[in-house]
């Protein structure tokens, strides 16, 4: 097995190659992954700035890994990972010693820990297997885009089929019709954005003040995000509206392989109609008629309901590194007994 050589260098030396290395090793090994794209990851460096530090790992002369850290305390490093991305920021050629010892040397002699979070077995089982106990934290699901929409549906579980049709009878009954909007275009992606803004910031998240708004950084992030993708028509928002008033909303961003839903909200005024459910449903019976992406990959720790949703499950993972395999050892030791004492 081929073994990473690792360099370590601050991101403010080179970055513009970085790219150039991220965007040719994106293309060879994650290309199916939108939330990998450079796009998106250069995006949240550039609104979520931190103290970061690139990992280049070679084999030979080649680029097999690129790796984002930034230093936490002292002799403690993570990966850079801002809570806008559900999945490790990290790129790597398959089937390699992904050679963590080698990286933690490299990180220089006080460096006694690396965590590594939201590691996916569909992009990182090089990092995954690494290491010695991998921490699952997610069950993440995938909808694949195959067939018709009638056949998906009808495979669903028979309680989730019955929700919608609860949603959509309700509705019925009070006389009141959902219109859908589907926004794709560079033109008219900033005005999607900040309807979507102006409907979160209604709700819960509003009072917490964790929604997107046109003026805070989140809303700035997300306009040049999506923005960007919808250069090529790779950014989606799929709307709902009651008469003209928007209801719920979801942001997206795809390629050919994967589409990837990175926010949704609803107007919290209709919860009792499932708004939320209902546009998730639509927008799949959208995907399903347009056949543009091969499957819908959630990014999320799924309840037993959104695992109704989903084709396909997958483990998702936390990793941690010690310089010193006794620490290691001890610490997996330690978990293992707080799991018996909590049985």
């Amino acid at each position: 097995m081929e073994v990473l050589n690792w360099q370590v260098k601050p991101f403010s030396q080179g970055s513009n190659q970085l790219w150039q290395d991220w965007h040719a090793l994106f293309q060879l090994y994650h290309s199916e992954n939108p939330m990998l794209d450079r796009r998106f990851v250069s995006s949240l460096i550039h609104y979520y700035p931190a103290d970061i530090y690139v990992a280049l790992g070679r084999i030979n002369q080649d680029i097999a890994a690129i790796l984002l850290i930034e230093k936490i305390a002292p002799g403690r490093w993570k990966n850079y990972l801002p809570s806008q991305s559900q999945v490790s920021l990290t790129l790597v050629k398959s089937g390699v010693d992904f050679n963590l010892g080698g990286l933690m040397s490299r990180l220089g002699i006080c460096a006694i820990k690396l965590d590594i979070f939201s590691l996916d077995p569909q992009e990182h089982q090089s990092i995954i297997n690494n290491v010695a106990s991998p921490q699952l934290y997610a069950q993440n699901i995938k909808l694949r885009i195959a067939g018709s929409f009638d056949d998906y549906w009808h495979a669903r579980p028979k309680r989730l089929r019955k929700d919608i049709t609860k949603s959509l009878n309700r509705l019925t009954k009070d006389n009141i019709q959902i219109s859908y909007n589907v926004v794709d275009n560079k033109q008219n992606m900033s005005d999607a954005i900040n309807r979507y803004g102006m409907l979160e910031i209604q709700g819960w998240k509003g009072r917490n003040g964790t929604a997107i708004h046109p003026a805070n950084t989140q809303g700035q992030f997300y306009n040049a995000l999506l923005l960007s993708f919808a250069q090529n028509k790779h950014a989606l928002v799929f709307e709902s509206y009651i008469d003209e008033q928007l209801v719920a909303s979801r942001l997206c961003i795809r390629n050919e392989q994967t589409l990837i839903i990175l926010k949704t909200t609803f107007d919290e005024n209709y919860s009792h109609y499932g708004l939320g459910k209902l546009n998730r449903y639509k927008l799949i019976e959208y995907l399903f008629a347009r056949q543009y992406t091969q499957c819908v990959d959630f990014y999320t720790h799924a309840s037993k309901e959104q695992v109704y949703w989903s084709t396909e499950q997958r483990p998702m993972y936390n990793a941690s590194f010690y310089r010193f395999k006794a620490m290691e050892k001890g610490i997996c030791l330690l978990k293992k007994y707080k799991v018996k004492d909590a049985d």
